[in-house]
């Protein structure tokens, strides 16, 4: 893991040594643009067959997590239950793992352009939001017994970057209106959270009236019984 980490970061740091900031912002294929001013054709096609072996694995690790994250929080009651389980045979959520393919191919039909910052900003607005509940939790229940305690400057670091990568698109005339819209995102998803826990609510009010009644009716007739014995 670290290794791979390494290695993209001194990727970039190359692409930083090799080309211009414009160069960059111009270049939709800055790997490829690398491979070529280095090695010449030979090395654009090493860097095209090194994307494309990264992002087969990264689709495969993110099916694989992803469906792992949709079939726990779905057996724990957040999501909806048919999300959740597990194959019997293969021990996988296939579930979850059918809905995240669709998911990913349903990104397909809609402009990188859009997409990227849009999903960026739910990204990063979840993380933000994170170290917030972090923060507080630690304010809250400083005794409360953790796995591991981190210091309390690195989720205050991470709160003001992440909040900083939310913030920062909106002076973009170009993506403002794709990162607003990934702002009201993840309250609505907050919002259909809290439906859900409602109608749930509602649910299980009205099935434990429904077990009393139950439980009544079955006591007066067991009643009605045994004076009709006597």
């Amino acid at each position: 893991m670290l290794c791979v980490s390494l290695s993209y970061l001194l990727a970039n740091i190359v692409y930083l040594m090799m080309f211009s900031l414009t160069d960059i912002v111009q270049t939709s294929t800055i790997a490829m643009d690398s491979g070529m001013a280095a090695c010449g054709r030979a090395g654009q096609l090493i860097m095209c067959v090194g994307l494309l072996v990264s992002c087969i694995g990264c689709v495969g690790g993110g099916v694989c997590c992803v469906s792992r994250n949709i079939q726990s929080t779905a057996d724990s009651g957040v999501f909806p239950g048919c999300m959740g389980g597990v194959n019997r045979v293969f021990q996988t959520p296939v579930r979850a793992i059918v809905i995240t393919c669709i998911v990913m191919f349903s990104y397909t039909l809609v402009d990188a352009s859009l997409l990227i910052p849009f999903l960026g900003t739910v990204e990063w607005l979840s993380y933000c939001l994170t170290f917030s509940v972090l923060l507080y939790l630690r304010y809250t229940q400083p005794r409360t017994p953790r796995p591991f305690k981190i210091p309390v400057l690195v989720p205050v670091f991470l709160l003001l970057l992440s909040g900083g990568l939310v913030v920062l698109p909106l002076s973009s005339p170009d993506t403002r209106n794709t990162v607003l819209i990934g702002l009201c995102w993840v309250p609505l998803g907050a919002a259909m959270y809290g439906l859900q826990c409602l109608v749930a609510r509602i649910v299980e009010k009205v099935m434990s009236r429904d077990r009393t009644t139950l439980k009544k009716t079955d006591s007066v007739n067991s009643l009605d019984s045994g004076f009709n014995t006597n």
